[in-house]
């Protein structure tokens, strides 16, 4: 039998009145979990909280309008506009989330065209009653059908850039340990001139063409071997979720020169199939 304790009662169904760490943001199209056939431009949104005693985290959808007016930058950090668009709406369900931020004491002047900005932010949010929207989509409430609610900041616990022994402090949130620097090694000698670097050498930084080609074939395959391109972010959500490198691997998806060098796969500009 369920325990009836008001200590034994547990948060259920949409999250709502909670502390949370804005562990990440990305732009991405989004269907509603298949509800539209157009999918829209959202802002997800992986937030971190305390269920019992454990960290749990929770993927949350902000619709932000059109696709044909705005499509997701290639590293899923900002928004492009497409046409004469110039501004998210601020009816939508992403610039109310974003607006409550400064409405909560967010510096406005550290904003700019990407969401990084607000990662690692320590926040109290709640759920509230959508503003009521009439336009071509718009479908009347039915009766007993529950009031459509939009997640936003309450309180602000501790900014990005403050450390957890100034500010407020998520006390679910406890701080991780310092990864100790070794020392930095001694300078070389000075050398009469650097040696020539080797012909072909490859570009400083990490090469993730091999990781974002397992995860792009992987996707095919769940999805009959077919994926928009202008769906890639969706499709691959779950399979990237937790990937270290989510950020890298989702620009060289949404880069046709990678789609159209790599095998695997075919690529005609619209539609991306399994070879």
């Amino acid at each position: 039998m369920l325990s009836l304790k008001p200590s034994d009662q547990q948060q259920g169904g949409l999250l709502d009145d909670a502390d949370v760490l804005v562990k990440s943001l990305t732009w991405c199209p989004w269907d509603y979990n298949g509800k539209i056939q157009t999918p829209c431009l959202a802002l997800c949104a992986e937030l971190e909280h305390d269920e019992n005693g454990e960290i749990k985290t929770d993927m949350q959808y902000f619709s932000a309008g059109d696709l044909s007016k705005f499509q997701p930058s290639a590293d899923g950090k900002g928004v492009v506009a497409v046409g004469n668009a110039r501004g998210l709406n601020e009816n939508t369900n992403s610039a109310l989330f974003l607006k409550s931020f400064v409405q909560q004491g967010f510096p406005e002047d550290k904003i700019g065209e990407s969401v990084v900005v607000f990662e690692g932010t320590e926040v109290h949010v709640n759920r509230i009653k959508q503003p009521e929207r009439k336009g071509a989509n718009f479908k009347p409430k039915a009766e007993g059908e529950r009031d459509n609610t939009v997640l936003v900041v309450t309180k602000i616990n501790r900014l990005p850039w403050e450390g957890q022994t100034g500010g407020h402090k998520v006390a679910t949130m406890p701080a991780k340990p310092a990864t100790p620097r070794p020392a930095p090694a001694p300078a070389p000698a000075p050398a009469t001139a650097p040696p020539p670097p080797p012909p072909n050498a490859p570009e400083a930084g990490a090469d993730y063409s091999e990781e974002a080609a397992e995860v792009l074939v992987a996707a095919l395959e769940a999805n009959n071997g077919t994926i928009p391109v202008n769906r890639i972010a969706m499709k691959t959500l779950k399979i990237l979720a937790n990937h270290p490198h989510r950020a890298e691997i989702l620009a060289l998806l949404n880069n046709s020169d990678f789609l159209l060098l790599q095998a695997g796969w075919g690529f005609d500009g619209t539609n991306i199939t399994s070879a």
